[in-house]
């Protein structure tokens, strides 16, 4: 998708101009931006063109689902369409021995959070690890 698509998306999405658009790197899936926005927001947009069946669904579900246990701190997702997501921009932060142990600290405290099953939070559609499909607890593992 080009940066004037996700742009022209993301505003119709959001209903807020998009001032600024610039891509960021990490991902090696989707492609990402950094939106600005007319109102002061800034938002991440993830893209992959074309995407497996409802795979920002999933990622959105996934997002839902994590940020329900209150166990870690997880980006509001603030729209989703067909090969696209946008999400909370979170502003990185140092790598520091104290960042890593808060990690580690809410890491664990997700872990240790109770629920009646794992995997798709969304039974009866698709999920994904990656790109890789996530199969159903139903499906034959290969």
């Amino acid at each position: 998708m080009t940066t004037p698509a996700v742009t022209a998306r993301a505003t119709a999405l959001l209903g807020a101009r998009v001032t600024g658009a610039h891509p960021i790197g990490g991902g090696d899936i989707a492609h990402a931006y950094r939106l600005a926005l007319a109102d002061g927001r800034a938002v991440l947009a993830k893209t992959l063109d074309p995407a497996p069946e409802e795979f920002f669904e999933a990622e959105a579900a996934g997002l839902g689902y994590l940020a329900a246990t209150g166990a870690v701190a997880v980006p509001e997702v603030h729209a989703v369409a067909p090969g696209l997501i946008l999400l909370e921009w979170i502003e990185p932060g140092p790598a520091t021995p104290e960042a890593a142990e808060q990690l580690g600290r809410d890491l664990a405290a997700l872990h240790n959070t109770p629920a009646n099953a794992f995997g798709n939070p969304r039974p009866g559609h698709p999920a994904y690890i990656g790109s890789l499909p996530l199969p159903a607890p139903t499906d034959p593992v290969h």
